[in-house]
């Protein structure tokens, strides 16, 4: 299956597996390879579990020690080749690929051969079926995995491992072409147990990273490499609307800090202007407006921040009794919706050098996303 796309083959390896995981636009699913192995990281924060906002560092792989066997069970060598939009591993029984369908679910293409996936995984409870089986994690935080062939399942052992781990020993008869097995990976008690015809999906992967690239400004050849890696970092590491989102937000880092900064998300918005002009929207709204007004239109179009002046708070007494009745916000704090208004009395002053009741002020707001 050849990848078409120059920026896709221009980026081809360069997603390492080790320092840099395999991901997609939304998905909180990392995908690395050590040891022989793949494991595959969530990038959420557990609070309620770990007591800690940075613990998903240290936390273990919800899936570990993926491997690849052939029907006698031995271990396959494995040759890894990436791209923004899929994984080869190619084996001496033929090559898997792996993809993502959605932000939850990844497919794993199979070879035309009797094959074996082994895992680990770090949930507790497990119930096979006669297409995989679902492993669910209990307690204060909640997640759940499910695992779907359309390949013959010869033989489908599971074990546990210690108390809150499962290993599981997959072996499939593939040998008629087409065949899959899906992954999904969701907090929702709902599964996406469907597989979608192979060739499409992938397609429709490839499709999705390509046009997201030649969206982009052209630049000179020198630079290619590094510009169009820079911009696999701006899609791969938004976070959807489905995790504690109003929208979609681009985080510093899917390994070492999931989260928010306002202040990059201002310039991150200054690039996404030129291949999706919403996204530029969705980083950061703040509306600047001289005089307190339009506090209706700020809400309706869901501003961020909004932040005026012009009332210096009356100045003088008992001026700022008329100003309060005079606008919806004469000076200070409100809320309404998800738009936070601050009204300034402002430094300087108007007409007489004097104030009396009031203050200068120079203010100064921290923004912290939720």
């Amino acid at each position: 299956m050849n990848v078409e796309s120059e920026y896709l083959n221009l980026l081809k390896n360069r997603i390492n597996l080790k320092e840099i995981p395999f991901s997609d636009r939304g998905s909180r699913l990392l995908i690395f390879q050590s040891n022989g192995y793949l494991t595959i990281r969530l990038a959420e924060r557990w609070f309620k579990r770990e007591g800690q906002l940075s613990a998903y560092r240290q936390r273990p792989p919800l899936i570990d020690q993926w491997m690849f066997s052939d029907e006698q069970g031995n271990l396959l060598e494995v040759q890894v080749t990436t791209y923004p939009h899929r994984i080869d591993f190619e084996t001496r029984i033929g090559t898997f690929r792996l993809a993502f369908v959605d932000i939850e679910t990844l497919m794993l293409t199979l070879p035309a051969a009797p094959c074996t996936i082994q895992f680990t995984a770090n949930l507790d409870k497990i119930q096979t079926d006669r297409r995989g089986g679902i492993l669910r994690l209990t307690g204060d935080i909640r997640r759940n995995v499910a695992y779907t062939t359309n390949a013959r399942i010869v033989s489908h052992a599971t074990a546990p491992v210690g108390t809150e781990n499962q290993s599981v020993h997959l072996y499939m008869d593939a040998s008629e072409g087409g065949k899959a097995l899906l992954l999904n990976i969701t907090p929702r008690l709902g599964f996406n147990r469907y597989i979608p015809e192979i060739d499409s999906t992938m397609d429709a992967a490839e499709q999705r990273w390509h046009q997201w690239f030649a969206s982009a400004p052209q630049v000179q050849e020198e630079y290619r490499a590094q510009y169009y890696y820079a911009w696999w970092i701006m899609r791969a590491g938004l976070i959807s609307t489905r995790f504690y989102t109003t929208r979609e937000a681009m985080t510093p880092s899917m390994i070492h800090y999931v989260g928010v900064w306002q202040w990059d998300a201002f310039f991150h918005a200054l690039a996404y202007r030129h291949v999706e002009k919403h996204l530029a929207q969705d980083q950061i709204r703040i509306v600047l407006d001289h005089q307190p007004h339009s506090f209706a239109e700020s809400k309706e179009n869901d501003i961020d921040l909004h932040l005026s002046g012009h009332t210096h708070n009356g100045q003088i007494f008992p001026f700022n009794l008329i100003v309060s009745k005079i606008y919806e916000l004469g000076y200070g704090y409100k809320k309404s919706g998800n738009t936070h208004y601050f009204v300034s009395s402002g430094l300087g002053l108007w007409g007489a050098p004097i104030r009396i009741g009031t203050r200068s002020e120079i203010v100064s707001i921290v923004l912290k996303v939720n």
